[in-house]
């Protein structure tokens, strides 16, 4: 889409973790975006995500998650700025080598990826490495299946995350 380039939303989020015990976590999460970006890849509104996230620790090895969200969304500017409700199943089976290493298989949908388009699905793998007790890095590989979602056919991505 020209420009070609540009910025998203910025976006902030909160989460709580709401009970746990030895193999379970139920955990609530609210994600808030003001008006931001540019206007071919921003929103020109307010925009926001509850999220309601369930995870079963099945073996020292092997977990799943579940999170199931509610999104009210906008298009860019550039194409009208119409927002949108989502309902956002993501599902992701993990399993960890040797305590450092992790790797997962995830499927994330959307009833709606845009005022206009429907149902999309990618799917994808990932990497993560524990450097230290509150550093991991990791790389990923996601494909789109079905619909726009996200705006791409294919997506590689290096990132790290910090414990605070």
């Amino acid at each position: 889409m020209y420009p070609f380039s540009g910025n998203t939303p910025i976006w902030l989020g909160i989460k709580h973790r709401i009970y746990s015990n030895k193999n379970w976590i139920v955990t609530g999460e609210g994600l808030l975006s003001p008006a931001s970006g540019n206007s071919a890849f921003g929103s020109p509104h307010i925009e926001g995500t509850i999220n309601g996230i369930i995870n079963h620790q099945i073996s020292k090895q092997l977990s799943w998650e579940l999170q199931l969200g509610i999104s009210e969304l906008s298009d860019p500017a550039i194409i009208g700025g119409q927002l949108y409700r989502s309902f956002n199943p993501d599902f992701v089976l993990n399993y960890t080598f040797k305590q450092k290493i992790n790797i997962y298989l995830e499927s994330f949908a959307q009833t709606k990826t845009s005022s206009a388009e429907s149902f999309g699905l990618v799917q994808g793998i990932g990497l993560i490495y524990l450097l230290n007790k509150k550093i991991t890095v990791d790389l990923a590989f996601y494909q789109r299946v079905t619909g726009e979602l996200l705006g791409f056919e294919r997506y590689i991505g290096v990132g790290f995350a910090r414990l605070f």
